[in-house]
């Protein structure tokens, strides 16, 4: 196993464990995984996670993990922990998800399956609120 794959499969369980211990729990973070998860399915004119990744052309996949990673430097930057944990749950999905490795598959589809429960939960009870605020 290659030192980039035990990285990826470490940095992927702590995720995991980080949801099933609480994380999962938090609203606010919960909020900004759906909603964001939400506007990258919306941009890519689809609907639900799995969609969207496979979905993704080749060209545009790095520049969305590199964007995401840019993005959560700057919230962990601004103390916004909550958001920087949404787009590093985004982002590993996204890489860990490109990766031929069963044992990291399996804890990528547990992952994916969150992010798309995040998103149901923000087409349901956000942004239907969202729509009345505007």
């Amino acid at each position: 196993m290659t030192e980039r794959l035990a990285d990826l499969r470490q940095r992927l369980a702590n995720i995991l464990a980080d949801l099933a211990e609480g994380g999962g729990d938090d609203g606010k973070a919960m909020f900004m995984l759906g909603s964001t998860a939400t506007r990258i399915c919306d941009l890519s004119k689809v609907s639900t996670w799995a969609q969207c990744k496979a979905a993704l052309k080749p060209n545009e996949y790095p520049l969305l993990v590199t964007r995401i990673g840019r993005e959560g430097e700057q919230f962990l930057a601004e103390g916004n922990t909550k958001a920087a944990y949404a787009l590093q749950a985004i982002g590993m999905s996204l890489v860990a998800g490109r990766e031929l490795d069963s044992v990291l598959n399996e804890g990528v589809n547990l992952l994916d399956s969150f992010i798309e429960q995040t998103i149901t939960n923000h087409r349901a009870h956000a942004q239907p609120h969202l729509r009345k605020t505007n």
